[in-house]
């Protein structure tokens, strides 16, 4: 019993890594690492990744959104929702990336978006490859990369 316990812990370790995370996936001149064991709030999420040196992923051209999409099809997460580092927290309507502290000028929006009809959706979140606004408090995977 013992040894398999290990060999489930070391297989863990080895695809998930220490943090809950798939492999880092480098991609041009980022690293992603793609956070799919644990479903976190946006703020608990960016503090995660502050604490392996991280930041919530950041995207700032048609490039980038390329090439964070290829980081999840690597990782084989293409579907699903995922916190990245966009937020109108400080004024409503004013998106910045947390990161870098640089205001979102390209943009992946789903159609609609960022309307706050919620009043209380003021972080970013990526959903099949285009972006979309979500409660910050709402649990979610994430993805953070290397700050640059």
């Amino acid at each position: 019993m013992y040894q398999l316990c290990t060999f489930a812990l070391v297989t863990f370790c080895l695809v998930f890594g220490v943090h809950g995370a798939l492999e880092p996936v480098e991609v041009a001149n980022k690293t992603y690492t793609i956070k799919t064991t644990t479903k976190q709030s946006w703020f608990k999420a960016e503090q995660l990744c502050n604490l392996d040196g991280l930041t919530l992923a950041t995207i700032t051209s048609a490039d980038d959104n390329d090439n964070l999409s290829d980081a999840l099809d690597t990782a084989g997460v293409s579907s699903g929702e995922f916190w990245i580092g966009g937020t109108d927290n400080a004024l409503t309507g004013d998106w910045y990336w947390l990161g870098s502290g640089v205001p979102v000028v390209y943009n992946e929006w789903i159609k609609g978006k960022p309307g706050n009809a919620n009043k209380n959706d003021h972080c970013m979140s990526l959903v099949d490859y285009s972006w979309t606004v979500s409660n910050c408090e709402k649990k979610l995977f994430y993805i953070c990369q290397n700050q640059c």
